[in-house]
């Protein structure tokens, strides 16, 4: 007798594990695509003021090199990890001076990282993808369509701005910016 129980319990296990043939498996419902993003961006501005030496005679010429660096990396709709450095250098050229001597000052990178939500500069709306950033004079805005699966879409962004000489105080003073920045996205399923 117990023997017929032990065949009857494994015949009705085996009858829930094996579906019957005319039973439809179940449908997966299809994942949600997953993107992961890149951005990276450099500003470099230089500032010229080139003034005559007073009352010595001469000319200097003061350069101020700003340079930043920012990468972004995280997940649309999830999280995203900001690095960025950070310097200044200022250099003094003296042409036809006794008195004021030339330097170089080199600024000592100063460098953040972040953690925060990518919403906050990324967002999905059907097929497209909308990056904000801080350019050169405001907030910027890189626009692509979301790749297929596996592939990966990128778009590149080179500007340079050169503002026209200035003359202020006797000095003639010159900026300009060159700012560079790429954005790539993947797609992970």
């Amino acid at each position: 007798m117990s023997r017929l129980r032990v065949f009857a319990a494994a015949l009705c296990a085996l009858v829930a594990v094996v579906p019957a043939a005319d039973a439809k498996p179940a449908k997966k419902k299809p994942a949600k695509p997953v993107y992961d993003f890149v951005f990276s961006r450099t500003k470099t501005s230089t500032n010229v003021a080139r003034c005559p030496i007073v009352p010595t005679g001469g000319t200097k010429t003061v350069t101020q090199t700003a340079v930043e660096t920012i990468y972004q990396s995280g997940r649309v709709n999830g999280p995203m990890y900001e690095k960025g450095t950070s310097v200044v250098d200022v250099k003094q050229d003296v042409e036809n001076s006794d008195y004021v001597f030339p330097y170089e000052d080199k600024g000592a990178p100063i460098e953040w990282d972040n953690a925060t939500k990518a919403a906050d500069v990324v967002g999905v709306r059907k097929d497209k993808l909308t990056f904000l950033y801080s350019g050169i004079e405001g907030d910027g805005k890189i626009a692509l369509r979301l790749p297929a699966k596996g592939k990966a879409a990128h778009k590149p962004i080179s500007v340079t701005v050169t503002d026209d000489p200035v003359e202020e105080d006797g000095c003639t003073r010159t900026r300009k910016i060159e700012f560079s920045a790429g954005l790539i996205v993947t797609r992970r399923r």
